[in-house]
């Protein structure tokens, strides 16, 4: 609510006030205290008194509708800067995806494709991760059913795989953090087998933001598209 909104109503009100106080003022004066003199007053205090307070609720309006308007926009600012978060995720993914498939063309290797199921399990392993704050490829501190890479691979349909994984602080630009995450799985023999495997025709990537803007990366590797449950 800001400060023109509270001044405003204020002075209003002030206004209606001393109108009313002036009513009372003027208001002619009998010779004697008969009952019906002071009904009469009496009456026009309650009178004055609930033009009084229809002049307060009038008056609130636009201040209640003010202080509304300041909610929905930090509302929209909050839903803005959830939208970011999601776009600055999907630029990380498309990025690992090319820098990925750059390794492989260096080998002269077929490009991988993107796929959705894949990608289902990716950012779902990501997230299991980022709740356990635990680099691991399994664990008993996931959810059932994503214990295990095995599991995985059933709930979306293919019956072979690789899985990298990574974290890293998301201080940097989403290309270069891309980047760093793919030279970091290449400079690690596992992981780099995973990439340059010559049977891998699908891959699925996953980025997820966790507290203190760490960051977790998956990458699921099939030569099935498999399918999301």
């Amino acid at each position: 609510m800001s400060l023109s909104a509270l001044v405003s109503p204020a002075r209003s009100t002030f206004t209606i006030a001393a109108l009313a106080g002036s009513r009372l003022r003027f208001f002619p004066r009998r010779p004697d205290r008969s009952r019906s003199g002071l009904s009469v007053v009496v009456r026009e205090l309650i009178r004055c008194g609930l033009i009084f307070i229809v002049a307060l609720i009038a008056l609130s309006e636009p201040a209640l509708a003010a202080e509304r308007k300041v909610q929905v926009s930090g509302q929209r600012r909050n839903e803005s800067g959830s939208n970011l978060n999601k776009q600055v995720l999907i630029a990380i993914e498309k990025r690992i995806l090319v820098f990925t498939n750059n390794e492989r063309s260096a080998k002269g290797l077929p490009a991988v494709r993107e796929s959705s199921a894949l990608s289902y399990l990716a950012r779902g392993q990501s997230e299991n991760m980022c709740m356990a704050r635990s680099l691991e490829h399994e664990s008993d501190a996931f959810p059932r059913g994503w214990k295990k890479f095995t599991d995985r691979m059933k709930a979306v349909r293919i019956t072979a795989g690789g899985e990298n994984i990574g974290y890293r602080t998301l201080r940097e630009q989403p290309e270069k953090w891309a980047r760093e995450v793919v030279n970091g799985w290449m400079k690690s023999p596992p992981h780099r087998k995973n990439i340059l495997n010559p049977r891998w025709r699908y891959l699925g990537i996953g980025v997820r933001i966790c507290a203190d803007r760490i960051a977790y990366a998956t990458q699921v590797f099939s030569s099935d598209h498999g399918r999301i449950p």
